[in-house]
Formats: structure tokens, sequence, C-alpha cells
């Protein structure tokens, strides 16, 4: 019996592979007149796996404009055999569930520029954010501007990760994206707001909607070959 049980778990763990269960939390945006988009958590390049993108859009007059808080957390894992990775299948199944820690600085947030004219410009190192205690900052630095290239069915921005904490205008002419760091904890259990200031189109400002940033959650299932 136990060299048939134990033939047929590695049956079904060469055919159907090993499921895991993940819990993630996140600060999810809202904001009025905007729509939001969620992408499932996926491996990257070096086999790690990376959160949901949460983020909100704007179809502003004459730019499309997205932000999402980059500060994703796993919360809680399970593993086991497809498609039951909580169920305690013997022997040695993993399972493991831990509270969320305390993010440390700095936060990111991901902000992407779509213009369909041009006179379009943006000062990254005017947009404000107010904590939950109603402190306003301003980012320490940014990352950008980087242009999208179209991967698959999606535009993915070319990362250089070269920091800069100057102000400057940049004009918008493209798919442009930005990354603001701000000095503040990433903990998705904190609220803040954020304004999106220092857009402006030929001189003039452009209004954003402010946007505020609760604490998400979500539970995907994958599987490993």
């Amino acid at each position: 019996m136990n060299r048939w049980f134990v033939g047929l778990m590695a049956v079904l763990f060469i055919i159907q592979g090993c499921a895991f269960l993940s819990y993630e939390v996140f600060s999810t945006p809202e904001s009025e007149g905007a729509s939001r988009e969620r992408e499932k958590g996926v491996f990257d390049h070096g086999g790690v796996v990376k959160g949901p993108d949460e983020t909100i859009q704007f179809a502003l007059s004459g730019i499309g404009l997205s932000v999402g808080a980059r500060n994703f957390q796993e919360a809680g894992v399970s593993f086991g055999i497809f498609p039951l990775p909580v169920i305690p299948w013997p022997p040695g199944i993993i399972d493991i569930f831990y509270l969320p820690r305390e993010a440390p600085p700095p936060l990111f947030i991901e902000i992407h520029l779509n213009p369909e004219s041009e006179g379009f410009t943006l000062d990254p190192m005017r947009v404000t954010l107010v904590t939950s205690k109603k402190e306003t900052i301003n980012p320490v630095g940014f990352i950008g501007p980087v242009y999208a290239i179209r991967n698959i069915k999606k535009l993915k921005c070319q990362w250089d990760n070269t920091l800069k904490d100057n102000a400057q205008v940049i004009h918008l002419d493209q798919w442009t994206c930005f990354k603001l760091k701000f000095d503040i904890p990433a903990s998705p259990e904190k609220n803040f707001s954020l304004s999106i200031n220092g857009l402006e189109k030929a001189g003039e400002p452009v209004a954003v909607p402010e946007i505020h940033f609760k604490k998400g959650a979500s539970w995907w299932l994958g599987v490993f070959p």
C-alpha cells in the first residue's frame, strides 16, 4: 500500500507538477474617473516570483496616465500537488504562513505617460505624497525617463536604474516611464495619497485627480512544471 501511494504521488508530481498558493498584499490605488488594472504575478527571468502589478489609469485630454505603487509583499505561501496545494500531502510537503513584515524605505511609485499630441512636459520632483499622518513629501529622486517597447502584447519599460535627484522639465513625445523614490516605509499596511503635480501642456497645468492608496490583497495559484 505504501509503495503504491508513493508511486502515485511521484506520477502526479511528474505529470501535473507542483502547485503553490500565494497570498499577497500591496498598495491598491483608486481615484475618481479612473479605471484599475491588475496583472497577476509572474516569474521573471531570474526565476523569482513577482507580485501583482495593480495600476490606475486615466484617459486625460491628449495623454494617457498610469500610476502604481511597487511595494508587493508575499504574506503566505503553500506548496503541494496540483491542483490542491493546501492539502498536507505526505511526505514533507511545505506549508508556510507568516505575517507581512514592516517594509523599510524607500517606496517606489511607477508612472507611465502616453502623449497623443505634442507639448506635454513633466517635472517628476513636483509630484507630492501625503502620508496617513498628513505629512506632505516630495520624491528624493527618480528613475527615468525611459521608453517602452512592445513585448508580445504589452508595452514594457526599459529601465536603466539611474537615479536622478534634481528638478527638471522633461518633454514627453512617446510612451514614457518614471519611477519616483520616496523616503518612507514601503508597507502596504499604510495608506497614502498622491498628487501628480508638474504635468503640463504648453506651459499650462494638467489637472489630475488625487490618487488614494490603501491595502489590497489577492490569492493566486501557480504551477511548477
